[in-house]
C-alpha cells in the first residue's frame, strides 16, 4: 500500500521525458524498504500538502513504534520504511 503511494507521488511531483527518464530505486537494506528518486522538478509544479506522507506515518504508528524516515535534499527524495513482520 505504501509502495504504490510513494511511486505515484514520485510520478506526480517529477518531470519525466524520453531525454530525461525518471528513475525510481526500490530496494531493501537493514530490514527497511527504501524508495528513492532524483529530484526532477516539474515546470508546472504545484506545492505539495504532504497529506499522503502524513497519512502513511499515521498508518505505520498503528503497526509499529518504528518511524518512517524521509530525506529530501536538492538532489534526491528518499523514503525509508521499516519492514513490518507478521
Amino acid at each position: 500500500m505504501c509502495l504504490q503511494t510513494l511511486v505515484e507521488n514520485t510520478i506526480q511531483h517529477n518531470e519525466a521525458s524520453q531525454a530525461k527518464p525518471l528513475e525510481i530505486a526500490i530496494y531493501t537494506e537493514n530490514n527497511h524498504l527504501i524508495i528513492q528518486n532524483p529530484i526532477q522538478s516539474r515546470s508546472d509544479r504545484v506545492e505539495s500538502s504532504q497529506i499522503g506522507l502524513k497519512n502513511m506515518e499515521v498508518r505505520y504508528q498503528f503497526f509499529t513504534d518504528e518511524k518512517i524516515e524521509i530525506i529530501h535534499t536538492e538532489q534526491i527524495f528518499k523514503v525509508i520504511l521499516p519492514l513490518i513482520a507478521k
